[in-house]
């Protein structure tokens, strides 16, 4: 799903809200909580209006972070899901302007003044969400939608997503993660798989089972 028209514009009845800042940190066992406003908050006006983020930052295994993201808590409790880990060990570490956590290898640092996310393993970066890489988007007539952009580096190409009839490299596709009987010679498949992996040795799960849409350099070029 392409919510953008172009680098400046948004699609028509589309509304952007992306995470702004970091205006709240919790820290449990293994466990950190923040609260992102789709605004910049300077004073308590700025309290009173648009929506928030509640992100919270797990480890379901060592060398795996585990980023939920939600407007509003809750849903319907016959939905189909996946399968839930229970947190495994992991460092938080609180600066003035950045908060990292660390899964084994794995470190999520985060910006608190844009509320940009790096990854790095071992000192090494992996991907990154930039500045307003993150957020809900608000489309007329279906609803909230979460979007997430991960950056891929020069010459990273993207595998996976299940089973699929379209190119073997993932890059320039858009792929949308919905079961449909459109035969072996399209862009629709049997069976998706909200998981892909990149020539640089990681992979990205999106624990969702609804429809997910995955634009793999296509929305973002540069």
């Amino acid at each position: 799903m392409n919510f953008t028209d172009g680098n400046w514009m948004m699609q028509p009845g589309i509304t952007a809200h992306y995470g702004a800042e970091v205006y709240q940190v919790k820290v449990r066992e293994n466990v950190l909580e923040l609260l992102v406003p789709t605004r910049k908050i300077n004073h308590r006006g700025d309290t009173l209006g648009g929506p928030t983020l509640d992100v919270t930052l797990t480890a379901p295994a060592q060398d795996v972070i585990a980023i939920n993201i939600k407007h509003f808590r809750g849903g319907s409790p016959d939905a189909a899901r996946f399968r839930e880990f229970e947190p495994s060990e992991a460092e938080v570490i609180q600066a003035e302007k950045l908060i990292g956590f660390t899964s084994g290898n794995l470190t999520a640092e985060i910006d608190r003044g844009s509320f940009s996310l790096n990854f790095s393993s071992n000192g090494k970066k992996v991907s990154s969400i930039p500045s307003r890489g993150c957020g809900l988007m608000s489309v007329e007539g279906t609803g909230n939608h979460i979007v997430a952009q991960l950056t891929l580096g020069v010459g990273e190409l993207v595998y996976g997503l299940g089973e699929r009839f379209t190119a073997f490299a993932k890059n320039g596709q858009t792929v949308d993660i919905w079961n449909e009987d459109g035969g072996t010679c399209s862009y629709q498949a049997y069976k998706n798989i909200p998981f892909y992996m990149t020539n640089q040795g990681y992979g990205v799960f999106v624990n969702h089972t609804g429809r997910v849409s995955f634009e793999v350099a296509t929305e973002r070029t540069s």
